[in-house]
């Protein structure tokens, strides 16, 4: 008997050498920054000030801009789509190795809306990238079990289970192995082709930007408050009662997204009033950047990589007004923001923010639907040809109702509409849609 258990034991032992040995070639998570962030974080030599949540974080405050304007050790612990859940193990982690005085917990919708019911889920890339660099085995153990239906448990301690950013393309492979030669040796970083890059402290620098007047987008859908579960009110909670255990100073804000972005849901207002009152009723603000008065500072086009992300110049912009903005006592600090979402824009001035465009194959027509923060419909109108591949001009058509605009072009079967918006006389938007009829 002994016999018997001793062979499944050694069996169990090196099946889980050979997946960790094979993990090391096939598991794609090098492609990701959250290692490097990871890595420097079990590294601090303390931490006075963490800002947690998902991507905005890591693309939003600039950590060594910080640590030179206020004189503090902050760190950025954001990952992509990071649940609440995995925040709330960072600020726990935080806790027991560095103590911080303050944590800034960013409160994207997109976080609050994709918590779901964590006992009852199957883990995701946003679940693994945290899970699979956690020290300490025991604080991993306890994370997998919190975060995952039971039935995924298995799969989740194995280094090569399903879901588990395996990735077997053959290029992927070597570049995997040279990346853990260059991190045995301190010199990996995180680069992509478009010249994004770590830039240290958990935040990551991109340098591509939209052009001013060029935002378009498929037909967005409202935030789904609806989808927003009680596991995440009840860990937003947690980390309040969590924080105030560990006389942490706990702040809630939101960092800028574009207008056009936040237009386009249709609703943030409710979001905003939801989390207001969620955190209001323990006494505490939500500091939401997005509806920062104009007076104040205004972010263009060009101060993001897409609809909801800093790049690097818009980060710095962040950074600067944030810590200009901390260094303000409390009582003064809402003077930086309007009363809603809605009055901020009415603040501001008149303008087509982008478009939002449905291509329409089965149909063979093009939607049009212009984005105003507010204004006037009426006062917008288009300037638009279309071509084909070889760049020849065609006849098209083009029928308006309302706020929608509708382009058919029956004499090609495909090619591009030249897109140019005006408000009044003033041109404010352009782009090109191309279209492929069925």
């Amino acid at each position: 008997m002994f016999r018997k258990i001793y062979k499944f034991a050694l069996f169990v032992f090196i099946f889980y050498i050979l997946c960790i040995f094979t993990a090391f070639f096939v598991r794609d998570d090098d492609a990701s920054y959250t290692r490097l962030m990871f890595k420097e974080f079990y590294r601090q030599d303390g931490i006075d000030m963490m800002v947690c949540g998902a991507s905005h974080v890591s693309h939003g405050l600039y950590p060594k801009m910080m640590d030179e304007e206020l004189g503090l050790k902050t760190f950025c612990t954001g990952t992509p789509s990071q649940r609440i859940d995995g925040t709330f193990f960072l600020i726990r982690e935080a806790a027991f190795l560095y103590q911080p005085k303050e944590i800034w917990l960013e409160m994207d919708f997109t976080q609050a809306t994709r918590a779901g019911i964590f006992s009852k889920s199957k883990p995701e890339r946003n679940v693994f990238l945290v899970q699979n660099y956690i020290n300490n085995p025991f604080s991993r153990l306890k994370y997998i079990m919190s975060a995952s239906a039971p039935k995924y448990w298995l799969n989740s301690l194995c280094p090569i289970g399903i879901e588990s950013l395996i990735d077997l393309n053959p290029r992927h492979v070597v570049r995997r192995v040279k990346n853990r030669i260059l991190s045995f040796l301190g010199r990996e970083n995180y680069h992509l082709a478009n010249g994004a890059y770590y830039a240290g402290k958990g935040s990551v620098f991109e340098s591509d930007y939209i052009e001013n007047g060029t935002f378009t987008s498929g037909i967005e859908t409202p935030i789904g408050m609806d989808e927003i579960s009680f596991d995440f009110e009840k860990t937003i909670y947690d980390i309040i009662n969590f924080c105030s255990e560990k006389n942490i100073k706990l702040n809630f804000f939101a960092q800028p997204q574009s207008d056009f972005y936040l237009v386009e849901q249709g609703n943030y207002d409710e979001y905003y009033s939801y989390i207001s009152d969620l955190i209001g009723k323990k006494g505490y603000h939500l500091y939401d950047f997005n509806l920062l008065s104009e007076k104040k500072c205004s972010f263009s086009d060009d101060d993001f990589f897409d609809d909801n992300h800093l790049n690097e110049k818009g980060m710095r912009k962040f950074t600067s007004l944030f810590c200009e903005f901390y260094r303000l006592p409390d009582e003064e600090r809402n003077g930086y923001f309007c009363s809603s979402y809605e009055s901020k824009l009415q603040d501001g001035k008149e303008r087509v923010l982008g478009l939002q465009i449905e291509n329409d194959l089965m149909n063979n027509f093009v939607r049009v639907i212009p984005v105003m923060g507010h204004g006037d419909f009426d006062k917008i109108s288009f300037d638009i040809y279309c071509v084909s591949k070889d760049g020849k001009t065609a006849e098209f058509n083009s029928f308006r109702n309302d706020n929608e605009l509708k382009l058919e072009c029956n004499s090609l079967s495909s090619g591009e509409f030249v897109i140019d918006t005006y408000y009044g006389a003033e041109k404010q938007h352009s782009c090109t849609v191309s279209f492929s009829w069925l």
